[in-house]
């Protein structure tokens, strides 16, 4: 269940560093919050299947 979570945080990064890249500032916040949410989901949900 975890990996489509990190699959989700690695593309919402990626467009987050693109955007930065063509100096959008504005817009690349929202993708940086939502890919490190999905990020944390993914923590959260690998660490509850171990234990």
């Amino acid at each position: 269940m975890k990996k489509p979570f990190a699959f989700l945080a690695i593309i919402a990064l990626v467009l987050a560093v693109i955007l930065l890249g063509l100096l959008i500032y504005n817009l690349a916040i929202i993708p940086g919050i939502i890919g490190l949410a999905f990020g944390l989901i993914a923590f959260y949900l690998s660490k509850k299947v171990t234990t």
